[in-house]
């Protein structure tokens, strides 16, 4: 075939710990996130120059730009299809490779393996700073606490599967800002010890208490960078509905659907068990 495709989830991170080692494949993330219900499409064909387009625009995309180079010297034209949009912490650089090169391997007959795919995505994000374990979580699907960081990561899976949630979408992070900062990973990491090694018997918890958790992980490690973030937040909390915001990004995330005084875009999803 002249075209292929590929899908993969997107997925969302509640709270996180950065693990930093010398081996990409050992640096990585532990903490709480999960794939939701919708994701992206790639499709993918041979042609004279590379390039990459996302829902019909074309951009600069080093992170799947890497990954398509670390598995051919072809050039191929990438388009990129999703209901999300871009930088606003859906995962979306790990989802957009991964779906990326899964195309790319059915197109060019390669024969690689989900594994050996993994290892390209997981590489290609840590090296541009894009995440770090994103795409480990599509690869497993659905609500994951990652208790080791890497590309096997070991996790305890909990039982949210299709409840539905609500993002209110604000403006873009660009995740590599935050990533680059040794200081602000500190600060990220010690926020994240403080509060889990308060929780116990994880399986007992509820979503609305994950919620909780992420809001006072984020603010306390001045993730919540803008006023109007901060402002929804608590307009929701005083009416009693847990609100925390997407790792990376200047999204609300909350488990009722919000009236809000102000109109911003709100979508609604589902918790999914769906991987690539």
């Amino acid at each position: 075939m002249t075209l292929q495709k590929a899908y993969c989830p997107a997925s969302i991170t509640l709270i996180f710990k950065v693990h930093p080692d010398g081996d990409p494949f050992k640096m990585g993330s532990t903490g709480i996130g999960f794939t939701i219900d919708k994701g992206v499409i790639a499709l993918v064909k041979k042609s004279k120059h590379t390039t990459i387009e996302f829902n019909g625009n074309k951009i600069n995309f080093p992170t799947v730009l890497w990954a398509i180079n670390k598995l051919t010297n072809q050039s191929v034209s990438v388009k990129l299809d999703s209901p999300l949009p871009l930088g606003f912490g859906f995962g979306l650089s790990g989802a957009s490779t991964l779906a990326s090169i899964h195309a790319l391997n059915k197109l060019l007959k390669l024969n690689k393996t989900n594994r050996q795919l993994l290892q390209i995505a997981y590489q290609a994000e840590v090296t541009n700073k894009t995440g770090l374990g994103t795409v480990t979580t599509q690869n497993i699907g659905g609500f994951l606490f990652k208790t080791t960081p890497g590309l096997q990561p070991e996790f305890i899976r909990l039982p949210f599967i299709n409840k539905k949630i609500y993002a209110v979408i604000i403006s873009k992070i660009e995740t590599p800002e935050i990533l680059k900062s040794n200081t602000k990973i500190d600060a990220i990491n010690a926020v994240f010890d403080k509060y889990l090694s308060t929780v116990t018997d994880f399986r007992s918890k509820t979503l609305e208490f994950f919620f909780d958790l992420g809001y006072s992980f984020a603010n306390e490690a001045k993730l919540i960078r803008q006023a109007k973030t901060r402002r929804i937040i608590h307009e929701l909390q005083k009416k009693g509905i847990p609100a925390t915001i997407t790792m990376l990004g200047n999204v609300v995330l909350t488990t009722v659907k919000p009236k809000l005084d102000i109109r911003y875009k709100i979508l609604e999803l589902k918790i999914s068990d769906t991987r690539i």
